[in-house]
């Protein structure tokens, strides 16, 4: 059979949309007009899927169609691809692209490019890129999917009729607009398939369609002078059409005033030309019915375009969905079973009305847990449910089984289609034969090891732990596939398990009725379920943990050494019911159990937290706590703590003592820090053991042990002067009690005060009143005698002694003349030797009164405070001498005896003028001395004194008179006298004497022989020459002659 339609005016059509039932479809060509047709299966005739396929291809035809029409010569066209050319409305060229590609078909547009290109399909871009590019950026290239799953056994798109009807072969070469061959193209016949669809039943589902049409620079698309008729717009339905209120849309056509919509046969809608949308509100078919719509484009002039495609709305009784359907508990965990008091699994199904539905059929099968495949005949099961039963409710699954399930639904032309097949996995039973048992793992850790049988159908299986006790909150401490695991938890803990098993697999359906796959959980011991379905409970102690023995330090709460006891401490470990404490050698670790006889069995221990061992001083020992409980042992001894012993105490020997040439000292004594050990377990090296030599409690040297019992020697300590030092000697090792410091005993070692300097000086503190003089002065220039008085002293000097606290010093004499001491009126000392004492050790100095010429030396002794004292004896020194015992001077002169003034003569050698020391004792009263020195000395009125005479005297030779020289001759007058003292050793000196007369010449009074010389001076014997006033001149005054007199 065949269907012919005639198109008149422009030739553009479209081809039916609807199945045609038991149809043969052909292509035909009228008087150069085109036919459209379509084909689908009898079977999918109601298949939505398939519906939206024929949509998209029709779509596609329409487009292609339109643009063969509508545009420009072809520029390039080969079966698979068709190139064309025109203008848009702003004058903008553009190219179009029509290209089949693997299992698509594209819609390529180049848009806006300004210079000349070849129909070269290399220009393109790759249409699966899709982004806008063009070469050298001329112009904008968009790709549009028409068809993405184009049929793979599709004939070509396209293919190619001449004007004489025949066919343009473009599979050998293209044709092209360079080639000058496309203008042979007067029709383009355009085929396009929808990829194929399997249904459930196996039958093929498919739709194809093709169409033709005319490029508009052949004569098949030229007016013959009539009105040219419009092109038909492309006409389709949108997503917002009802069951009952379908929605058109359609393309714009070019040059169109306004539309004319048919409903069958009858004109229901005019819209205006910007309108390319319509909705029937007219409910327009029931159930069983169809409704044909034609959009047709009416111009300006009136024409209207003629043999436009329908489009048929038929609103079929839909599909049913299987929704929200699985199987309950619906939860991944056994705890899912808590909430509910399902004893087995339950599978329930819900589904949305479907419109004109009048009952629904639920069908199932058996299938294999595993791949799924049907068990036995693969017989369904059919329930019969009414139209308002909308969920269903099943009780009947087996623990671990697989199910098949869909729904039909019916009305009154029929059922619907199959729902899509789902399929539900019901829950496993849990396994059997539960078994743990504790293992060690690490310092901290252990495993309690689980094992259990297997379930059918389980892909994996949970091992659940309670949080706390045997009931309650769980947590998920592992999954596997095997049937063992081993769960790491901390050592005392005491922890309940449950294993529950699972399988993976279909579990229904969603909201949206896509295919769910979920895991599924075997019952909790909680649950409702028969207990030879769910979990059994296993209950397991693990071993107790390590103790933790508590630091070392000095608090109470510390593991520590006390003297004579090693006390370790140790926290409570969980768990544990009992300890047992060892004692480990240093060099071996040899054990000693203190807590019973033997550290490896978990009993007989002690429940304390604390143990105290005797220990000797000087040893080391390492200590460590096993814990046990009814399990067994803690894994290990706990970390050891090593105690130690101080060392004992010992005395320090004395090899050298302090002296006054020396106040260093020397000990020696015993590397003995590790005493307390023997052999290998001597423990001491130059890093932990140490040996102070202690002063007064400071630390004078610290010596690194070097090894044990070996000599400690100390030589030449330095020592302070003049201290009673207390030295001590301490060993040093691990011990915490006294900072491991052994106990000292005291040697004591005292030391002389510090040497000190010494001076001895004549006079008083500021040199002054070196030597002593006690004399009568008889002056004549004044009316009686002075008495000239001065004591001698001697100054001892003396630095500080370091550690001295106080001094004594004495003078002695050692002259073997020694001066009279029972008169201290006459400033001598009243002893020979002299005492005294001065607290203090720092430096000083003691001024005493001292006789003349005698012969001392000091002796000063430091002492200190603890009772050793330091002597120091000075050089022998002697005092100046005392002056002569007594001295008288006289004038002495001799002159001319002329008697007139004006022919006298005053000057020497005629007037000379002198003095002579008569009556003298040239011997000291008191003291030594070694002679007596005599200087005469004369003056001119207003010249210099010059020495005129010298006399010395030793103390063995007598008396004698001494003159002053040889006289002055000088009668203006002249002073004359001496200089006398005494010396003792020669340098040291008396206070000197001097006794000095001022004469005048006398006019015509003579004082001596005539022309004499010195020798041959006298005393002047004129009753006036010692004139008094007041006196007259004849009487002798006992004033006329200068004298001393000592005492």
């Amino acid at each position: 059979m065949a269907l012919k339609f005639k198109i008149l005016g422009k030739q553009f059509g479209f081809g039916i949309a609807e199945a045609m039932l038991s149809m043969a479809v052909g292509a035909a060509v009228i008087g150069g007009g085109v036919s459209y047709f379509g084909e689908v299966s009898q079977t999918a005739a109601t298949s939505t899927v398939l519906q939206e396929k024929t949509s998209r291809v029709t779509d596609a035809l329409n487009r292609t169609a339109q643009n063969v029409q509508v545009s420009d010569p072809v520029l390039y066209a080969t079966p698979d691809q068709l190139m064309t050319a025109s203008v848009d409305g702003d004058g903008n060229k553009v190219m179009t692209r029509f290209l089949k590609s693997g299992a698509a078909y594209y819609q390529q547009t180049w848009t806006g490019y300004t210079g000349s290109y070849m129909p070269d399909p290399g220009l393109w871009i790759d249409p699966s890129v899709q982004a806008a590019a063009a070469p050298n950026g001329d112009g904008k290239q968009s790709t549009m999917t028409l068809i993405s799953n184009v049929a793979p056994t599709a004939s070509s798109a396209f293919s190619y009729v001449g004007a004489t009807g025949n066919t343009i072969d473009a599979s050998v070469a293209p044709l092209t607009t360079t080639a000058g061959n496309t203008n042979q193209i007067k029709l383009v016949n355009i085929n396009l398939a929808a990829n194929t669809v399997v249904s459930s039943d196996g039958a093929q589902q498919f739709y194809a369609n093709s169409t033709a049409a005319a490029p508009r620079n052949t004569a098949a698309g030229v007016s013959d002078g009539t009105v040219v008729a419009p092109i038909c717009p492309a006409t389709s339905f949108t997503a917002a059409s009802t069951p009952t209120q379908p929605e058109l849309t359609w393309t714009e056509v070019p040059g169109a005033a306004s539309y004319i919509i048919y409903r069958n046969s009858a004109v229901v809608a005019t819209p205006n030309a910007t309108t390319t949308t319509w909705k029937d509100v007219s409910n327009p078919a029931g159930v069983s019915d169809s409704t044909t719509y034609r959009v047709l484009a009416q111009s300006s002039s009136g024409a209207i375009s003629d043999s436009c495609r329908p489009a048929v709305w038929r609103p079929q009784i839909g599909q049913p969905v299987l929704i929200n359907s699985t199987v309950q508990p619906a939860g991944a965990d056994p705890s899912a079973w808590n909430s509910t008091t399902l004893t087995a699994p339950r599978m329930v199904f819900n589904w949305n009305a479907v419109t004109g539905a009048s009952g629904y059929q639920l069908l199932y099968r058996e299938v294999d847990p595993v791949t799924g495949s049907p068990l036995g005949t693969g017989a369904y099961t059919n329930i019969v449910l009414d139209v308002s039963t909308l969920s269903y409710t099943w009780d009947g699954a087996g623990w671990g089984k697989r199910y098949e399930w869909y729904l039909k639904a019916d009305a009154r032309s029929g059922q619907s289609s199959e729902s899509r097949h789902t399929q539900i996995l019901a829950h496993p039973t849990a396994p059997k034969g539960t078994t743990v048992k504790a293992s060690y793992l690490d310092d901290t850790k252990g495993t309690n090891d689980l094992t259990w049988t297997a379930v059918s159908t389980a892909t994996r299986y949970d091992v659940w732990r309670y949080t706390a006790g045997t009931s309650g909150a769980a947590t998920l401490v592992g999954s596997t596939t095997g049937l063992s695991i081993k769960d790491t938890v901390p050592y005392g803990s005491n922890y309940t398990y449950y294993i529950a098993s699972r399988n993976s697999g279909p579990r229904g359906t969603d909201a949206a009725g896509n295919d769910v796959t979920a895991d599924r959980s075997s019952p909790s011991p909680e649950s409702a379920a028969a207990a030879a379905n769910k979990s059994a409970k296993v209950t397991q102690l693990q071993y107790p943990p390590i103790p933790t023995v508590a630091p070392m330090g000095t608090a109470a709460t510390n593991t520590r050494d006390y003297d004579g006891t090693n006390r370790i401490i140790w926290n409570p470990a969980t768990s544990a019911t009992g300890y047992k404490v060892g004692r480990f050698a240093v060099s071996n670790a040899a054990l000693t159990c203190l807590t019973g006889t033997d550290c490896n069995v978990n009993s007989g221990g002690t429940t304390a937290t604390q143990l105290d061992d005797v220990a000797a001083p000087g040893t080391q020992f390492d200590y460590a706590v096993l814990a046990y409980n009814p399990t067994g042992m803690s894994r290990a001894f706990s970390a050891k703590a090593r105690l130690t012993q101080r060392p004992p105490a010992q005395t320090l020997t004395v090899t050298r003592t302090p002296d006054l040439t020396n106040d260093s000292s020397s000990f020696t004594a015993v590397q003995n820090a590790d005493a307390g050990n023997t052999g290998a377990n001597l423990y001491c090296t130059s890093a932990t053991c140490s040996y102070d030599l202690l002063r007064d409690g400071a630390v004078v040297t610290t010596t690194n042990h070097s090894q044990s019992g070996a000599t400690l020697a100390y030589n030449n300590v330095y020592n302070p002067p003049g201290a009673t030092m207390d030295y001590r000697v301490r060993a040093k090792n691990a011990a915490i009690t006294n900072g491991g410091y052994s106990d000292t005993v005291s040697t004591k070692v005292d030391t002389y005060p510090g040497n000190f300097a010494t001076g001895q000086s004549l006079g008083d503190y500021w040199g002054n009143m070196r030597s002593r003089f006690r004399v009568n002065m008889v002056n004549s220039d004044i009316n009686g005698s002075s008495t000239g008085i001065q004591n001698g002293y001697t100054t001892l000097w003396y630095g500080a002694s370091a550690g001295a606290t106080w001094f004594e010093f004495a003078r002695s004499v050692d002259s073997t003349r020694e001066a009279r001491s029972s008169d201290p009126n006459l400033g001598l000392p009243d002893r020979m030797w002299y005492y005294g004492t001065y607290q203090g050790g720092g430096a000083n100095n003691w001024t005493i009164i001292a006789a003349p010429g005698t012969l001392y030396h000091w002796d000063i002794r430091a002492h200190a405070a603890n009772g050793l004292s330091r002597n120091i004896t000075t050089s022998s020194f002697w005092t100046p001498p005392d002056v002569p015992n007594t001295g008288t001077t006289i004038v002495t002169c001799s002159g001319n005896q002329y008697t007139d003034q004006n022919s006298a003569t005053w000057d020497w050698p005629n007037h000379h003028i002198g003095a002579r020391m008569i009556a003298n004792n040239h011997r000291t009263i008191y003291g030594d001395y070694s002679g007596t020195s005599y200087i005469g000395f004369a003056q001119y009125k207003g010249g210099s004194r010059a020495d005129t005479s010298w006399l010395y005297l030793s103390w063995a030779d007598g008396d004698s008179d001494v003159n002053s020289g040889p006289g002055q001759g000088y009668y203006y007058g002249v002073t004359n006298g001496f200089h006398v003292w005494t010396d003792i050793g020669g340098s040291l000196t008396s206070t000197i004497i001097e006794q000095s007369m001022t004469s005048l010449a006398t006019f015509g009074r003579g004082c001596g022989p005539a022309g004499g010389w010195w020798w041959d001076l006298w005393e002047p014997t004129d009753a006036c020459y010692g004139y008094q006033p007041g006196q007259p001149c004849e009487a002798n005054n006992p004033w006329n002659r200068p004298q001393w007199h000592s005492f």
